[in-house]
This record gives structure tokens, C-alpha cells and sequence, in this order.
């Protein structure tokens, strides 16, 4: 920061090529041209339709083939069926397992309900 009175005492090529620090803060600090993150910043016309077909040509674009099966959703299980098949998979009378039975019944009832 330089004080008005510093400012003041400079001679006249040192104040006509004096920069203000906001003004030299928004300036760029050093040429950056040859970095492979930044490109050039000054681009004619001829220079954007050619990177233009750059990036197009480094697209990877894969169309799928359309099926011709028809997406089926399930029917909606009941609360009974789900609790059948917990309990063909979980028939271990362990405490553990009858706990997690109780447990998943209960949020598929709470589940449910909200629908």
C-alpha cells in the first residue's frame, strides 16, 4: 500500500505507469498460455470451430440397441407374502433372528402404510 503523501512525491513516469492494488489484484499474475489445464484465453472464430471438433471427436458415444422385451414391473407383495418368506428364510428359532423377523416386519408395515 503506498500512502497518498508517497504518491504524491513520485515523479510523473512513475505515477503515469502506477497500478493501484485493487487494479493490480484483478490483473493476471503471470502468462499461463502454455498450461495444459487453461487453454487460450483469445480465441478467434477459427480457433473455436477447431476445438470445438476436438471435443467432438474425444466424445466416446455408445447408442444401445432397443430391446424388444417389455419392462415388467412386479406386482406388489403383501404383508402376508413378505412374512411368509421371512419365514421360510429365517426358520432358526434364534432370539437373534426372531428379533430381526419383528424388526423388518414392523418397518414394511410402517412401510406400507404410508402408501
Amino acid at each position: 500500500m503506498i500512502s497518498e503523501k508517497t504518491f504524491i512525491s513520485l515523479d510523473k513516469e512513475s505515477k503515469a505507469v502506477w497500478i493501484c492494488h485493487a487494479c493490480k489484484n484483478r490483473q493476471p499474475k503471470s502468462d499461463n498460455q502454455n498450461t495444459p489445464i487453461r487453454g487460450n484465453t483469445m480465441y478467434s472464430e477459427g480457433c473455436m470451430e477447431k476445438e470445438t471438433e476436438e471435443l467432438a471427436s474425444n466424445l466416446n458415444v455408445k447408442v444401445r440397441a432397443k430391446s424388444n422385451r417389455r419392462e415388467v414391473s412386479p406386482l406388489p407383495a403383501t404383508i402376508e407374502e413378505i412374512g411368509d418368506l421371512l419365514d421360510n428364510k429365517l426358520s432358526n428359532p434364534s432370539p437373534i433372528f426372531r428379533k430381526l423377523r419383528w424388526t423388518i416386519l414392523e418397518d414394511i408395515k410402517a412401510i406400507i402404510s404410508q402408501d
